[in-house]
């Protein structure tokens, strides 16, 4: 039954219930928390960083002292706004609890949480035990250190470490620490290695929070079904409502097509005025004339039509001529020609223009209107000339875009597209239909055939059905072509193995790159000229792998058109669109920085979020799925970033190239579990929740272990 209420009375039930109420205090309660986190997670990043044997023994070399010195003053900041930021969101949690639930259930259990968890844990008391420490004392005793340790029984080499630590000994100088807190400082020997110490804290919080909020949830169950409810009643009473008319609307929404048409017409005959005779300035004085050869010529017999041309009048203006009479040349002045664009958006609101026509068609029809009607005393109708030009153009038509480097047995769908073959014997046909009965051997219709066939044959192509003027279907098909390809790229063998490049691209675009060098001296000319082929360039599916592929041709093709997709869709589409394009750069760096955009997109939940920290994480975590090693793959992140930071390092060593391929490796295997995984989340951030809970479980495990 519907609600009988008016929308905005329901609306201000909405805001007036006592579910909006929970949803905006847990809003407000959510700063504080964020406030722990960010900070956390700047201290984990930068102890993460000094923690990579290369970055910390760069930054503890002497050539890089002051990098070092700072580094550990950054270190020291972090630690400071991390316990502040610790005891911050103790106390407004506490707090709010208070006010909001005093004498409930839901604060009895909270209090006993908080004693069972936090009050007799040597963790949680030594941190929030260290923000009064650094208020009575100062700052801690903290090292950056490098160790080197070898067992010459294990017969293997010596082993690097460094990281940060806080020094124990002076500590336990101060006592006010309390028994719980010195007993976690004395059983950690002679140093408390902050990464690990935040890593567990910051999960021990995070996931006492969450819990925390899903019981507050539950608590106001009753309200918040009423606010689902109350959001339901207003998108049905919104869809039930009658539009509104007003005055900006009422030609495009509600007026009968005549006052349409009357406004297209206004828009037509304001333009055809603006036609002015225009004095073009005569050729450029500079002395700097081109050397570059000419290389065509044209001549009366090549024009189709009155030439379209764009310059400088006499005044300096631009100007757009494209009527020519025996009394001079006519056109727009540029500010004038920019009043096309509203006719054609106009005649766009036309139903039978929004779904046929291309605003390229509709703006060359203007402009041949314009030329036909100019110094006619009763010009023909612009609606009407437009309805008959669309009528010989529209039809149902297929476009065709080739793809280089790519050849299919057989055609498959790929969402809303085909990709077909470009057989010889469709070819055959296309000769037969040009040559319409006659004999044609060897005439420019057998040497375009020959040309097309030497070209295109055997390639696959995107193939798109539609009906609309031949300019629509490329305007539209174009882009959704380039979709489709780069999708199917992630199915190539470059996009699993590193080592190779893709080549496979809409015809005409593909990347090859060239040199064109000559050198001359003394009696000496030498002239180089090559390309350097893709390592992988082709791709052939055979008709067996292509029925194999069936279930991922179809997943894949439900990401070809961005229309209808979900937030975590349209973004895992973006992101494998991103990777792909990268692998068909030669050069390594170059592909890594679009599969590090790849999964920045995808792994982050926003841009205030720390990147480097996150993405390793995510990615370690992501990968652990199957396996992977948690500690190589965050190495293997920050190794990727510190790479793009650099970029001026060429040619990459060994082991650089390797990190940047075994990245562009994991973020091949992270995609795919996200395309996997794509109608399970409708969000970023549902999926990042899922493999942050991950990381809190795997610290608990350790933690207990």
């Amino acid at each position: 039954m519907s609600d009988p209420r008016k929308p905005h009375e329901i609306l201000k039930a909405i805001h007036e219930s006592l579910g909006m109420a929970h949803i905006n205090r847990s809003h407000q309660r959510s700063f504080s928390l964020n406030i722990f986190l960010m900070n956390a997670q700047e201290l984990i990043g930068i102890t993460q960083q000094v923690h990579d044997p290369d970055e910390g023994l760069r930054l503890m070399s002497q050539d890089n002292r002051e990098a070092g010195q700072q580094t550990h003053r950054e270190i020291n900041r972090r630690i400071h706004n991390f316990v502040a930021s610790a005891l911050t969101l103790v106390e407004h949690t506490r707090i709010f609890m208070r006010d909001q639930y005093d004498g409930t259930q839901v604060l009895a259990d909270y209090e006993k949480q908080v004693r069972d968890e936090f009050a007799d844990d040597p963790v949680s008391q030594f941190v929030q035990k260290l923000r009064n420490y650094m208020m009575h004392k100062g700052l801690p005793n903290s090292e950056m250190f490098l160790e080197m340790h070898q067992d010459p029984d294990s017969g293997q080499g010596a082993s690097l470490q460094t990281g940060v630590r806080l020094n124990t000994e002076s500590l336990l100088e101060w006592e006010g620490w309390g028994a719980i807190a010195e007993t976690y400082i004395k059983s950690s020997g002679e140093h408390i290695d902050v990464k690990q110490l935040t890593d567990e804290y910051t999960a021990k919080v995070a996931a006492f929070h969450e819990r925390l909020q899903k019981t507050l949830d539950r608590h106001h169950g009753d309200d918040l079904s009423e606010f689902r409810e109350l959001q339901d009643a207003l998108r049905k009473a919104e869809a039930e409502r009658p539009q509104q008319v007003t005055q900006s609307t009422v030609s495009e929404a509600s007026a009968p097509l005549s006052d349409t048409g009357e406004k297209i017409e206004e828009l037509a005959r304001a333009l055809l005025a603006k036609i002015s005779k225009l004095e073009f300035a005569k050729g450029s004085d500079s002395p700097f004339k081109t050397q570059r050869p000419i290389e065509t010529t044209l001549t009366d017999a090549d024009m189709r039509g009155p030439p379209l041309m764009w310059g400088p009048d006499v005044n300096g203006d631009l100007a757009f001529a494209f009527i020519y009479k025996d009394d001079g040349t006519f056109g727009l002045q540029e500010k004038d020609h920019a009043a096309i664009r509203p006719l054609v958006e106009k005649a766009l609101t036309l139903p039978w223009a929004a779904e046929t026509l291309s605003r390229t068609f509709i703006e060359e029809t203007a402009i041949e209107w314009l030329q036909k009607s100019f110094g006619e005393p009763s010009p023909e109708s612009f609606v009407t000339y437009l309805k008959e030009k669309a009528d010989k153009a529209v039809k149902p038509l297929a476009l065709w875009a080739p793809i280089a480097n790519l050849e299919v047995e057989a055609s498959f769908a790929l969402g809303p597209v085909e990709v077909r073959p470009i057989t010889a014997a469709m070819i055959d046909d296309m000769h037969k239909n040009l040559l319409g009965g006659r004999e044609d051997s060897e005439g420019h219709i057998t040497v375009f055939i020959e040309r097309f066939r030497k070209r295109m044959q055997g390639l696959a192509a995107i193939v798109i059905e539609k009906t609309g003027d031949a300019k629509r279907l490329q305007e539209e098909g174009g882009e959704t072509a380039k979709a489709a390809v780069g999708l199917l790229r992630f199915l190539s063998p470059a996009a699993a193995n590193p080592l190779l490049s893709c080549g496979m691209a809409l015809l005409g675009s593909e990347l090859v790159p060239a040199h064109n060098l000559f050198v001359l001296g003394d009696g000496t000319f030498n002239y180089s000229e090559g390309m350097q082929l893709p390592s992988s360039p082709g791709m052939r599916i055979s008709a067996a792998y292509a029925e194999r592929q069936e279930g991922t041709f179809e997943t894949l093709g439900r990401l070809v058109r961005p229309e209808g997709l979900n937030q975590f869709a349209f973004t895992v589409r973006a992101s494998i669109l991103l990777f792909t394009t990268g692998l068909t750069l030669p050069d390594p760096l170059d592909r890594l920085a679009y599969s590090v955009s790849a999964m920045e997109k995808l792994l982050l939940r926003h841009t205030a979020e720390a990147r480097e920290f996150n993405v390793a994480q995510r990615i370690a975590l992501v990968l652990s799925i199957g396996g992977g090693d948690v500690n190589d793959a965050m190495l293997t992140t920050r190794e990727a970033y510190r790479l793009l930071a650099r970029r001026d390092l060429r040619p990459l060593a060994p082991h650089l190239q390797d990190a940047a391929l075994t990245f562009s490796l994991n973020a091949y295997n992270v995609l795919r579990i996200a395309l996997e995984n794509i109608e399970k989340f409708e969000t970023v951030q549902q999926f990042i929740a899922v493999i942050d809970n991950m990381q809190r479980s795997r610290t608990t495990v350790q933690r207990h272990s």
